[in-house]
């Protein structure tokens, strides 16, 4: 856990030569997490104020639960914006559960203006974006997420990043139905995180998969390690470690993998197995700086062309 300076004397921590405040948190906003959204503390009586958990770590909820349950003082600072998280995930309900095509329609409009606005066009964390995606799509309970953030953390937030952005992707290139969307985000996320299931992740272990990852094509020895590490009768976890060239473990090339699955190998090759903060995938592919195929990523930023032509003709 990250340590931080706290100002005993009152709510306004620096951080980096910044006035940072505190605000009061309720426990409900943080119900359905697993990863800390903010720095967390506890206002004691004498007025010190303890760090319960830091900003995208391993969230402390039974700790929070037993503080707030005893009507305790929680504070809250460096948090994601929870507002525009509860807007987002209003219009997408309204989007999943409307049945007329042209109403359907005009929430997906809108949903797509708040990723713009609140992520291609912003410089929010791609932490921001994995939050409000597990909250849109995630099934897994509290138990099962535990026990994989047990096993090795890192390795949970980058198969958070790879669905969340697997599914947006999946989403704006014109993947819109929901229970779809919903089956590939839980999906790739289990298949990343059984990764290497029946071993313990060492350090040793993410550099090896570090090494493959960076490569743009894989030997006899990377096929024969990631055998031993993969269920290769998972077809995620197969393809997650194919090449564009077809050196990979299923030997299909670029030309011969659907628009999916050259997504999720771009993705594959752009998240680190140490993890390291990221401006979020939408701002990335707005800049240039995701390495995907060139029809998919015009597809995807079309999305978001579309509205700003929209809004000149308006």
């Amino acid at each position: 856990m990250r340590n931080f300076p706290i100002n005993l004397q009152g709510n306004i921590p620096f951080f980096a030569g910044q006035l940072v405040e505190k605000r009061l948190l309720k426990f409900n906003e943080i119900s359905k997490d697993l990863l800390a959204p903010g720095n967390i503390y506890w206002k004691q009586i004498s007025g010190v104020e303890r760090l319960i958990s830091a900003k995208s770590d391993i969230l402390n909820f039974e700790m929070l639960q037993k503080l707030a349950d005893s009507e305790k003082t929680l504070l809250i600072e460096d948090s994601i914006e929870f507002e525009i998280h509860q807007k987002i995930e209003l219009i997408f309900k309204e989007y999943k559960t409307e049945i007329q095509l042209k109403n359907k329609l005009k929430w997906r409009t809108e949903f797509n203006e708040l990723l713009k606005t609140n992520y291609y066009q912003s410089e929010k964390s791609q932490f921001d974006l994995d939050q409000l995606c597990w909250r849109l799509f995630s099934e897994m309970d509290r138990e099962t997420g535990s026990e994989y953030l047990k096993r090795d953390c890192d390795y949970f937030k980058r198969s958070m990043s790879i669905a969340s952005s697997y599914v947006l992707c999946a989403y704006l290139i014109g993947y819109y139905d929901v229970a779809f969307l919903t089956d590939i985000y839980n999906t790739t996320i289990v298949s990343l995180l059984d990764i290497g299931s029946d071993h313990v992740v060492t350090p040793h272990m993410k550099e090896m998969l570090e090494d493959i990852r960076k490569k743009a094509t894989l030997s006899g020895e990377d096929q024969d390690f990631l055998k031993t590490i993969i269920d290769t009768k998972v077809f995620e976890q197969k393809i997650l470690f194919e090449k564009f060239d077809g050196s990979g473990l299923m030997s299909i090339n670029v030309l011969e993998m659907s628009d999916l699955e050259m997504v999720l190998c771009s993705l594959n090759y752009y998240y680190q197995f140490v993890h390291s903060e990221k401006d979020n995938i939408l701002k990335a592919i707005k800049d240039g700086r995701f390495p995907a195929n060139r029809k998919i990523i015009n597809l995807i930023k079309r999305n978001f062309e579309i509205l700003t032509e929209e809004q000149q003709v308006a």
